[in-house]
């Protein structure tokens, strides 16, 4: 068999570039339809969002939940992998909360 035929595209194991985000855009497309209701609705909002992203707080406020029915949906898709913390920003108390952004948009 001709070596050229056998060779593969190989990806950087750490590759950060247009690859990878291709790869996470679909891996977050096909575990959506595996999510609870909340986290798909936090998963579009953020990619709405894009670099922005969002705290816990906003987007409690966004969809008018108590901020209790934020954190566990966040952590869970955080832990998925689908979404990362980006930074921080003030939160409505002054304090500083972790922002949260899709994987595939803190990559570029």
């Amino acid at each position: 068999m001709p070596e050229q035929a056998t060779k593969s595209r190989q990806v950087l194991l750490l590759d950060c570039g247009e690859v990878a985000s291709e790869t996470q855009k679909d891996a977050l497309n096909a575990a959506k339809p595996k999510l609870p209701s909340r986290e798909k609705k936090i998963l579009d909002w953020l990619a709405e969002r894009g670099n922005i992203g969002a705290t816990r707080h906003e987007i409690a406020a966004h969809f008018q939940w108590p901020l209790s029915s934020v954190c566990k949906p966040a952590q869970d898709i955080l832990i998925a992998g689908l979404c990362v913390e980006s930074g921080k920003r003030k939160s409505p108390y002054g304090k500083d909360a972790a922002v949260i952004v899709l994987a595939s948009c803190e990559a570029n």
